[in-house]
């Protein structure tokens, strides 16, 4: 789900916990952060850019643009341009992460994504090559969410310590 379906799942007491990005989640819900995660570019295989080590926002301005088309990552990644003073051209929308990285594959634009799995390949087969961007820009933290008011439980707290063991190395700098 969307940050604001992790919200109110945990507001509603659905769940107990959430990980995700802080979205700014409000002031019921407690972030424990577990890591920041960097935004990256995400290129097809055979992208000029591909071959460089870092790529800056202001060398893709000219290129289509493959947009994370949920509610609050819309916003980040949009703003993420706008830092630098480019507007993307966006070409395609989804609300589908892995969408978003197999249109690239295919050759249909670059993107900007926080997550990166260890593989560079979309579901269809096809590479896509991630490099750091060189701009300033922030990170999204990843947090493991609980609603303010909320006394964890045993099994909470054995869930939150893996995944602080855990997600730094699946979800840092790879």
């Amino acid at each position: 789900m969307d940050a604001d379906g992790a919200r109110e799942a945990l507001r509603s007491g659905r769940v107990e916990l959430a990980l995700c990005y802080d979205f700014g989640l409000g002031d019921d819900i407690r972030c424990d952060p577990v890591v920041a995660v960097p935004p990256h570019g995400v290129l097809p295989a055979g992208h000029p850019l591909a071959g460089r080590r870092q790529v800056r926002l202001r060398d893709l301005a000219r290129e289509q643009f493959i947009l994370l088309d949920l509610p609050r990552s819309r916003e980040y990644f949009l703003g993420l341009h706008a830092a630098v003073g480019v507007e993307p051209l966006i070409r395609h929308r989804s609300q589908g992460y892995e969408t978003v990285r197999a249109l690239v594959a295919r050759g249909l634009g670059y993107s900007i994504l926080n997550a990166r799995p260890r593989h560079d390949r979309s579901y269809g087969g096809h590479q896509v090559v991630v490099r750091p961007i060189a701009d300033d820009l922030p990170a999204l933290p990843f947090v493991v969410a609980s609603p303010a008011s909320y006394r964890a439980t045993a099994r909470a707290r054995a869930v939150t310590a893996a995944v602080h063991a855990v997600a730094p190395r699946l979800l840092g700098p790879a």
